[in-house]
């Protein structure tokens, strides 16, 4: 079968499509959905595609508010990527995916409470070495496991040790 080289725009992906492309799907959701939404979400993609799926540097966004910019491969965010959640959730991360989850070092940045973590993730969670940081100038650094600080020092604004 000859693979399909070249630029895609707003065209069902075939299978073999391979190069640069938009492409917009729907999905449908039951109402009542945890981002604030109701219905039907929209996803563009623009981006590298391989062999029919978003492979390479790309970036989708949803008609909700999510959007990610960053690496891809088999229509998963695997490598470096930036996404930021808008509507109610408010968050931003910049850092290492692997299949669609945070997993590496990262930055994640909680817009409604003020807290930065700087650390590794692991299965979407924070989880092993980082520092937590916190508005009123307070920071935790050492092991966390799934955001709570478990073994590690707490400094005040001033980098003194708060024992």
């Amino acid at each position: 079968m000859e693979n399909k080289v070249g630029y895609l725009v707003e065209e069902k992906i075939d299978k073999d499509f391979t190069g640069y492309g938009t492409h917009t799907k729907e999905r449908h959701f039951p109402k009542g959905n945890d981002d604030g939404t109701d219905g039907v979400n929209t996803r563009t993609y623009k981006g590298e595609y391989k062999n029919g799926k978003e492979h390479g540097i790309g970036m989708y966004s949803w008609s909700t508010g999510p959007k990610c910019v960053g690496e891809f491969v088999d229509d998963k965010v695997t490598g470096v990527a930036i996404k930021k959640w808008g509507g109610n959730i408010d968050e931003t991360y910049a850092g290492e995916y692997k299949n669609d989850r945070r997993d590496g070092f990262g930055i994640y940045i909680w817009k409604k409470t003020g807290i930065k973590y700087v650390g590794e993730f692991k299965n979407n969670e924070a989880e092993g070495f980082g520092c937590f940081i916190y508005p009123d100038g307070k920071r935790f650094i050492g092991q966390v496991s799934h955001d709570p600080t478990e073994d590690g020092t707490w400094y005040d604004r001033n980098g003194k040790q708060i024992t």
